[in-house]
């Protein structure tokens, strides 16, 4: 069912729909969005003891058609409820509660839309899809509509009791440059 025949690479190599796509090296922005955000989303997850918090983290997401995608959110956060009695895996066969996807300039929304839909089917329960140029963080929740939060908006949800991501805060460092 789980196969490991994908390539180690750095940046890491995803299989997304039976497809081998390498991920792109991170520039700037990306870093330093991913660093705020594994900062704030660590510091709480550590608060609650909720989970765990990681980046670059690689889960092994069983499709509803019996596929295996192999994927490797920026930041992901899993919940020590979701992963259940086998505990946090170093990869992990359980989609994570929250997936962050930060934005390269050359990735295709084709590409991006894919990942959504395969966190979703795997059963992820939050994805960002943040936008470093215009500011924005897309949510996408399963069953509901895509929430577009800007960048003097803060997200909050109950799934993540007591978690809250202000956009001018973490969007700040970019627009200095």
């Amino acid at each position: 069912m789980f196969t490991a025949d994908v390539p180690i690479t750095k940046p890491a190599t995803e299989r997304i729909a039976g497809r081998l796509w390498q991920k792109m090296n991170p520039q700037m922005p990306h870093a330093v969005l991913q660093r705020r955000i594994v900062s704030l989303l660590g510091m709480w997850a550590d608060q609650t003891g909720s989970g765990i918090v990681g980046t670059e983290w690689e889960f092994r997401l069983l499709q509803p058609d019996g596929s295996v995608d192999t994927l490797v959110p920026d930041v992901a956060y899993l919940s020590y409820e979701r992963a259940g009695a086998q505990g946090i895996e170093d990869i992990p066969l359980v989609a994570p509660d929250l997936a962050v996807e930060i934005r390269s300039p050359d990735e295709s929304a084709k590409r991006r839309e894919l990942k959504i839909v395969r966190y979703l089917s795997a059963g992820t329960r939050i994805i960002f899809d943040v936008d470093p140029q215009t500011e924005t963080i897309a949510v996408f929740r399963p069953g509901r509509a895509r929430e577009l939060i800007t960048a003097d908006g803060c997200f909050a949800d109950a799934r993540l009791p007591g978690f809250s991501l202000d956009l001018g805060l973490i969007f700040a460092p970019i627009r200095r440059r």
